[in-house]
């Protein structure tokens, strides 16, 4: 059951990913559009993407971690399941 609610998380995040990957884009297509310096619409639309990326990639990775911690769960149930029908020979 532990690991299903895992793999649960990870998708829900991998989905949060993409959701403020597309949002974070768009409100900083956005704002940088509103500007009016060349430079301010440079700096804007730079941080923006830059912000968007991090955040996108740190919620990809804790989505992946998640996957990863579920694979060693079922990794070590199995382990226990094989060192106790060894045990029983």
């Amino acid at each position: 059951m532990g690991n299903r609610s895992l793999r649960l998380g990870a998708y829900f995040l991998a989905v949060l990913a993409a959701l403020a990957a597309i949002f974070g884009i768009a409100v900083t297509v956005i704002i940088g559009l509103s500007m009016t310096a060349v430079i301010a619409k440079a700096a804007v639309f730079l941080a923006g993407f830059i912000l968007t990326a991090i955040s996108a990639m740190i919620l990809v990775a804790v989505s992946q971690l998640l996957l990863f911690f579920g694979k060693i769960q079922q990794d070590l149930e199995r382990l226990v399941a094989s060192l106790k029908s060894r045990a029983g020979d």
